[in-house]
Formats: C-alpha cells, structure tokens, sequence
C-alpha cells in the first residue's frame, strides 16, 4: 500500500547558507544590544536631568528656610533683651 500523498523531504541547509543565517542573526542581536544601550543611556540621562531640576528647586527652598531660620533667631534675640 503506498500513499499517493507524501510530505516533501527537507531539503538541507548547505553550511554555507547556515554560516550566513548565524552570522546575520548575531549581527541582528547586536544591533539590539546597541539600540537597547541607547535607550537605556537615554533614559538614564533623563533621570539625571530630573535629579538635577529637583536638586535645583531644593537649594532655594533650603535657602528661604535658612533666611526664615536666622530672621526668627535674631528677634527671639532682641525680646530678650
């Protein structure tokens, strides 16, 4: 009994062909890693440009409470005089 319906073979890959396709895949990833750094260095330099704004309205903020530090300081002082 032979079946009239067959699956065609696989046909082999020549190493030629298969040294292409690896090389291309390896090209490939590296290409993502590449673009994955990017993006990660960006994201990075946007956490440090927010650090840096929040740092910045901190220092001002220190700056009035110091200056409201001294000035309520220095009348404590005179009532007691």
């Amino acid at each position: 009994m032979s079946s009239s319906c067959s699956f065609p073979r696989r046909r082999s890959v020549s190493p030629v062909r298969q040294n292409w396709y690896t090389e291309l895949m390896k090209i490939t990833r590296l290409i993502f890693l590449i673009a994955a750094i990017i993006v990660a260095a960006w994201l990075v330099s946007l956490v440090f440009k927010f650090a840096a704004w929040l740092i910045n309205g901190l220092v001002y903020v220190a700056a009035i409470v110091i200056i409201i530090g001294l000035i309520s300081a220095y009348i404590e002082s005179r009532k007691k005089k």
